[in-house]
């Protein structure tokens, strides 16, 4: 069975691609910051072990290949790189604390995570490595300032990565729409609007997002590339995050 170390998997879209990826006959290795209560509770359903780091801390981040690859017991073949902070600011009232904090987890902690996954891998078993970033990059709208820029540049490190570590490890990115009630946004709110995002008329179903991680794993041609699953959200431009819209804000 493949290992795989999704980050940021005790809740939320990362336990979905984590539970999607057991269905496919992978191993996840759950990963969590906070969140230790539910990342346990996930890794004994899934049958399979949960490790804990904090990626806002390099030192931390630095050893949690090893970690992961002692707790599960062997190497891994595939890292997926979805946890990320995503906290509101814009332009005209960024801060530097704001901007560091998301640029520390969501930007280097992927970049330092890539590599210690390269030196470990075995190369004959098509390891790949997939970051989860935001259709928004494809629609830019000044919400989310600073974490737009982190995402902005771990999009740009994909294309980087897949560059550097071919011909032996692939590398691709997802970006997702407006999938899950963002922090603060009650579920009333985000139902309503949530059909409304997109091109589709739909709710983007956090399923979907899982099964498009899986066929980036799977599919040997890939690499370098990122693929929008949001239903077509980038396709409307829009001037406000999706979230705000209505709310007078």
């Amino acid at each position: 069975m493949k290992r795989v170390l999704v980050t940021g998997s005790a809740k939320r879209l990362g336990a979905v691609i984590a539970r999607h990826l057991k269905a496919q006959g992978w191993q996840p290795v759950i990963h969590y910051n906070h969140s230790g209560d539910e990342a346990r509770a996930l890794a004994d359903e899934l049958g399979t072990v949960a490790v804990g780091a904090d990626l806002a801390d390099a030192e931390a981040v630095s050893g949690l290949i090893g970690k992961a690859v002692k707790a599960a017991g062997g190497p891994l073949s595939a890292l997926i790189n979805n946890a990320s902070i995503f906290e509101h600011d814009r332009a005209g009232d960024v801060s530097e604390a704001s901007l560091m904090a998301h640029l520390r987890t969501n930007t280097l902690a992927p970049v330092l995570l890539a590599r210690a996954f390269a030196e470990q891998v075995d190369r004959a078993g098509d390891p790949v490595i997939v970051n989860i970033l935001d259709q928004k990059l494809s629609n830019l709208y000044p919400d989310h300032y600073s974490y737009t820029l982190s995402k902005s540049a771990l999009q740009t490190a994909t294309h980087l990565m897949a560059q550097d570590f071919a011909p032996h490890i692939r590398v691709c990115g997802v970006a997702p729409g407006y999938t899950l009630p963002s922090p603060g946004e009650s579920e009333a709110a985000f139902e309503k609007k949530a059909a409304s995002a997109n091109p589709l008329g739909r709710r983007l179903d956090p399923e979907d997002i899982a099964r498009t991680v899986a066929f980036c794993l799977s599919c040997r041609a890939i690499t370098g590339q990122t693929i929008l699953a949001d239903n077509g959200e980038h396709l409307i431009p829009t001037h406000r995050d999706i979230s705000f819209k209505g709310e007078g804000k």
